[in-house]
């Protein structure tokens, strides 16, 4: 089911939330559907779905199945922020990942925080191979030992079995960034957790004290007193990647511990704050002595807004104000006024510039006001309509297909092979 929410505005929250399981007969497939609507009451606009796909595959799959997935386009367009994954990272035996790593990781790499969770022993047996390989991805690693994975009972703190671990945050081992995610939470519980052999920061763990730490051998198992780490957090770029090796998800754990959704909920806010920071220190560190004028329609401005974001995650500065700088709203007055501080004017040109009032008079007075400032003029054709004449002189990016991403980075390569040429 791909369900889309209207903003509350009650913060910047934009979360993908991508569900266990496809259903049968489309109406979800989650397992988590406390904790999603914990996220959702967050987040100002949320995706529910259960995996991303290509748009041709998604075109070749079984209706009421593709219903249920985000195409990549829509997600590029969507850009999330926080990208909640429930049951593990694979949506079926062989392994497809339910976000590409590519895809994933570029928009972690721009500031995105991933959760992944319900990662436990269970699962990861199922997956072993495949999770030994995602581990330089999540920058976390299962211990194994033998056929089977390393993991943590509590009989003391447990609920129904001792592989149901009700963690209390007073006797865990927590990073102490990490540690305002608890506030108000008194415990968690957590199923079949695995040991992690390798992680950077900690979000939670087992109980000190109580917990003990069973790995499988060839003849029976061995235990130690030891709490058990189950879960990771990874600075990954200017995003994070949580990794939950351990089942947290579900509304069964919700019943025993209300405290699950909240703690989760908790530490996606924590790391989108964290996050922020980052790239306003990323920004203010290094920044590229470049600022440029985008100048667009408004049909082009969702997709200007993500470039614009993607320049500005990179040190650039920009000037897209949408609700003065979208012709025909007295682009003149406003484009000279915004041209005193521009180091460069980039015209995203398309079908929907054609016929426009602002084409013969406003465009051709701001090309006056560019040259007058010797200011290098770009074009980012983004179909296939043909350009005026009198922008034939001009640097052309041929955006056709191209993601907000790819298009940023291909403005910096030409805003370099410019400056280069002007120095020849």
């Amino acid at each position: 089911m791909l369900i889309s929410i209207l903003p509350s505005k009650r913060m910047s929250l934009r979360t993908l939330y991508l569900q266990c399981q496809p259903s049968a007969d489309g109406n979800g497939g989650g397992i988590g559907e406390k904790l999603f609507a914990e996220i959702r009451s967050r987040s100002e606009d949320c995706l529910a779905a259960h995996r991303v796909l290509p748009a041709l595959v998604a075109g070749e799959m079984d209706p009421s199945f593709a219903r249920q997935s985000v195409s990549e386009e829509l997600l590029r367009e969507f850009a999330p922020n926080l990208i909640y994954i429930e049951g593990g990272l694979f949506a079926d035996p062989r392994g497809s990942w339910k976000i590409d790593w590519p895809v994933i990781e570029d928009l972690i790499d721009s500031g995105a925080v991933l959760i992944l969770a319900d990662c436990g022993a269970r699962e990861l047996c199922r997956h072993r191979p495949r999770y030994e390989y995602a581990a330089r991805f999540l920058r976390a690693r299962a211990q194994f030992s033998g056929n089977g994975v390393v993991y943590a009972t509590d009989a003391e703190h447990s609920w129904q079995t001792p592989s149901q671990v009700v963690c209390q945050p007073a006797k865990m081992m927590i990073s102490e960034w990490l540690r305002p995610a608890w506030d108000g939470v008194e415990e968690v519980v957590v199923g079949n957790p695995a040991q992690l052999c390798s992680w950077q920061d900690l979000p939670a763990s087992t109980n000190l004290g109580t917990s003990r730490i069973i790995e499988p051998k060839g003849s029976g198992e061995s235990a130690r007193v030891e709490p058990g780490i189950f879960a990771s957090t990874a600075r990954c770029g200017l995003g994070h990647v949580v990794f939950l090796a351990g089942e947290v998800s579900a509304d069964k754990w919700t019943e025993r511990c209300p405290g699950n959704p909240i703690w989760l909920a908790n530490l996606a806010e924590l790391l989108h704050h964290e996050a922020l920071q980052s790239r306003a220190r990323f920004r203010a560190d290094f920044r590229w002595p470049f600022s440029l004028f985008l100048s667009h329609r408004s049909v082009n401005r969702q997709l200007v807004a993500r470039v614009s974001a993607a320049l500005q995650s990179s040190g650039v500065e920009t000037c897209n104000d949408i609700a003065r700088f979208t012709p025909p709203d007295s682009l003149v007055q406003e484009t000279g006024r915004a041209l005193e501080t521009m180091t460069h004017f980039v015209l995203f040109w398309s079908r929907a510039c054609l016929g426009a009032p602002w084409v013969e008079r406003e465009l051709a007075t701001a090309l006056t006001m560019v040259v007058e400032r010797k200011l290098p003029l770009l074009v980012v054709r983004l179909d296939s309509t043909p350009v005026p004449k009198l922008l034939n002189d001009a640097f052309r990016i041929e955006a056709i297909g191209m993601s907000p991403h790819e298009l940023a980075q291909s403005l910096l390569d030409g805003i370099q092979r410019i400056a280069r040429n002007a120095r020849a």
